[in-house]
């Protein structure tokens, strides 16, 4: 009989913990919206209070339980303590809708191993939408086992796009891309908060998310792993492994992974 495989340190329950508890700093300055009082970190992004108060919470917490680990955020200095271990976090994904009184956001936190996901958790909290994913285990949505849909063809396939390129030649030409998967899909979105439009593809509200380069860490980390271990195919836009920040990222369930390759393929997005 083969051995079981090894359990990990708490790491998953530290998490999802933690995430709550960022959540309930997000609803609770949601609901306060004088606390909110966003500025500008870029003349396209938009930080607030809550971003920062979360990162100070979550960089707190991290350092007391595992204070030999590194740890990444979208808000505030990288720490490098050169463990094989980096807590990645995203304070408040989706800050745009946050401070328009939109649902649509999240936090995020991923534990890397040697650069590898092994633990992803995004919470929604005005949802009270908790997706988790522990490498070679599970994907869950509220402790429910969740798998990519089912879909096998574009023309019934919801796609979900996003970009961070600021540049307007670029941005010219990922909207005809946009409009090519338009004429093919059933329906195109583009929610602003990626990480949680990823975690939609991995429990099959969506079948794919086109994530145009420039990528940020805390963005995909989490929902890279959860599309992985919910049985989905994640590359770069030639259809290889993905290996990094500088190459777009193709998430799907699978099925229509070739069909969304061809069609940045025919548009020389590759």
């Amino acid at each position: 009989m083969p051995n079981p495989r090894p359990e990990l340190p708490p790491f998953k329950e530290f998490a999802i913990g933690l995430s709550m508890r960022s959540g309930t700093i997000l609803m609770r300055n949601f609901h306060d919206r004088h606390r909110i009082n966003p500025s500008k970190k870029s003349r396209y992004e938009l930080v607030t209070k809550s971003d920062t108060e979360v990162d100070k919470f979550v960089r707190f917490k991290i350092r007391q339980q595992f204070p030999t680990h590194n740890f990444i955020s979208e808000e505030g200095k990288a720490i490098n303590n050169g463990s094989e271990y980096t807590w990645v976090c995203d304070p408040l994904d989706g800050t745009l809708n946050y401070t328009i009184g939109n649902p649509f956001f999240s936090t995020s936190l991923t534990l890397l191993k040697n650069d590898e996901p092994i633990i992803g958790v995004t919470y929604a909290p005005y949802t009270q939408e908790m997706f988790v994913a522990e490498r070679g285990r599970f994907f869950r949505l509220n402790e429910r086992n969740m798998k990519v849909s089912k879909i096998g063809t574009i023309q019934k396939s919801v796609i979900a796009f996003a970009y961070f390129e600021r540049n307007k030649k670029s941005r010219e030409k990922l909207l005809k891309v946009w409009s090519k998967f338009e004429e093919r899909a059933q329906t195109m979105r583009h929610f602003g908060c990626t990480s949680l439009e990823l975690a939609y593809v991995a429990c099959g509200r969506m079948e794919a998310q086109i994530i145009s380069p420039p990528l940020r860490l805390w963005d995909v980390a989490a929902g890279r792993l959860m599309i992985e271990v919910a049985g989905g195919k994640v590359t770069n836009f030639s259809g290889k492994k993905w290996e990094g920040l500088e190459e777009g990222l193709v998430c799907s369930n699978g099925l229509i992974h070739k069909q969304v390759l061809d069609i940045l393929k025919s548009n020389r997005l590759t």
